[in-house]
């Protein structure tokens, strides 16, 4: 199977960077590929749930971005909490927008998503064009430099959400119609199921997982940058 060939290459390329680096299986290293990756990993299990629907998502990068200028933007003039709330529900309202779109009109989500890419990221630098410092050291120390144990708890959140999603997408009613509406939608729309819901859902939680990872990006790196998600 698929998913087994695709484990088996993980855990060779872990073997091969282990004896070809003595750092590479250090507790430091491991910290670091661990905090790294969480960016990466919530874009993923956004982008899963539009797959899923036979879609994509063209505009995560901008939402990554946009989410954490607000996040650490807005904290002079709000707390930091408050602020990391308003840069979600920015995604929500962005995610919420593409799937009405491709849902309603029936537009494909490639150029939706596109356009939505190019809007979002001039806002971006139209609210700031250059990098924006948090206000509130707490914002990082609590956040993006924050330990449990020897783990990261950026790594923990990302890796709570895992089975979460996971759950959802293959033990919930609603998770499994996103992935019959990828393999023919007009045949699960004549079955009854209400297939705009499920749509504009799966573009929401995309779009809030991208605010989550640029969220939890600007607090590690201590920085936002309207730059970020580029490429």
């Amino acid at each position: 199977r698929a998913d087994l060939l695709f484990a088996l290459a993980i855990v060779g390329l872990v073997v091969f960077a282990a004896f070809a680096s003595d750092a590479f299986l250090t507790q430091r290293n491991m910290v670091n590929i661990s905090r790294q990756m969480v960016t990466n990993g919530f874009l993923s299990l956004g982008m899963l749930m539009v797959i899923r629907t036979g879609g994509i998502d063209l505009s995560v990068g901008s939402v990554l971005a946009l989410a954490g200028m607000l996040a650490v933007g807005l904290q002079a003039q709000m707390p930091f909490p408050l602020a990391m709330a308003v840069a979600v529900a920015m995604g929500a309202v962005v995610g919420w927008v593409n799937g009405w779109l491709v849902a309603r009109f029936d537009l494909q989500s490639f150029i939706v998503t596109l356009a939505t890419m190019g809007s979002l990221r001039g806002l971006t630098y139209v609210y700031a064009d250059t990098p924006r410092y948090p206000e509130e050291a707490a914002f990082r120390s609590l956040i993006g430099g924050a330990f449990l144990g020897p783990v990261p708890v950026t790594f923990i959140v990302f890796a709570a959400a895992v089975p979460v999603v996971w759950f959802y997408l293959n033990h919930t009613v609603s998770g499994r119609a996103a992935f019959a509406i990828g393999v023919n939608k007009e045949a699960v729309r004549l079955a009854g199921v209400n297939v705009r819901r499920h749509l504009i859902f799966a573009y929401i939680a995309c779009a809030v997982f991208a605010a989550i990872a640029g969220v939890l990006l600007s607090s590690r790196l201590g920085i936002a940058q309207p730059s970020v998600g580029i490429g």
